[in-house]
């Protein structure tokens, strides 16, 4: 066994065990249309992230930023956003959600998404610029069932309180 076979020998064995982390990033600084005349949950934006865009072990954050130029005091607005490996809104995973009745502006945070072993994202921490953040959801880590693998559908929501409240969708970022 030689040092330049035992060198190799490592080499391989660490680029194998420590592969560099993939860069990954998702802006969207489109505005939707706005959103009015509606008090059931609308999804108002969507987005497909390809298969091995992520990998076990690897982190994400991400940034929401929803606006209303029209908010009746009193009536609770609602902001998601959903995850699934299913191109399914209604059974898609609600990972960061915000309710409020009194703002009209919500830049949303979620930071330290991972994935682990079994095909599980593990969220977290989470914050909002307003006071309610996962209204009921538990502080500690929560996991959701997304397969890195395969395509992961994500969805922008709002559900407006009030028929005339106004809202839109003005910005999402995920990045590692």
């Amino acid at each position: 066994l030689s040092f330049t076979n035992l060198k190799a020998f490592l080499k391989t064995y660490f680029d194998t065990q420590y592969q560099p982390r993939q860069s990954f990033k998702l802006t969207d600084t489109v505005p939707s249309s706005d959103l009015t005349g509606t008090t059931t949950e609308t999804a108002v934006k969507s987005y497909t992230i390809a298969a091995n865009s992520f990998a076990i072990g690897d982190f994400f954050n991400v940034k929401l930023h929803i606006s209303y130029t029209t908010a009746n005091a009193g009536y609770t607005r609602i902001q998601y956003l959903k995850v699934s490996n299913t191109n399914n809104y209604a059974t898609a995973n609600t990972v960061l959600q915000n309710q409020n009745s009194s703002a009209t502006n919500y830049a949303l945070l979620r930071n330290s998404c991972y994935f682990v072993s079994g095909n599980i994202l593990r969220t977290v921490t989470s914050e909002t610029s307003r006071t309610i953040d996962n209204g009921n959801f538990a502080v500690q880590p929560v996991d959701y069932s997304i397969d890195p693998t395969q395509p992961i559908y994500v969805w922008v929501g709002m559900k407006n309180g009030y028929t005339t409240d106004v809202g839109k969708f003005l910005s999402l970022s995920i990045t590692n």
